[in-house]
């Protein structure tokens, strides 16, 4: 599993208050709902960091997570 994080709090609330998709309230929702999964961190194989403006590079991570966990020679199964 990956875990996909901003580099800070502070750049998550700029992206989400940026993207002006949502209101203020719903946003600091979201940005409380990602504190608490951050708790939970440790549970997952890969924590990949999604810095603003470096879209290209987190997609090469994710894609090399996924190339190489088709490498493994025990497959982990799957959880739901």
């Amino acid at each position: 599993s990956i875990f996909l994080v901003a580099e800070n709090e502070r750049a998550l609330v700029r992206r989400l208050l940026g993207r002006k998709t949502e209101p203020l309230d719903r946003a600091l929702v979201r940005v409380e709902t990602a504190r608490q999964e951050t708790k939970r961190i440790a549970e997952f194989d890969y924590v990949v960091e999604n810095p603003s403006g470096k879209l290209e590079d987190t997609v090469r991570k994710i894609s090399s997570i996924i190339e190489a966990e088709k490498l493994r020679m025990q497959q982990k199964a799957i959880r739901i």
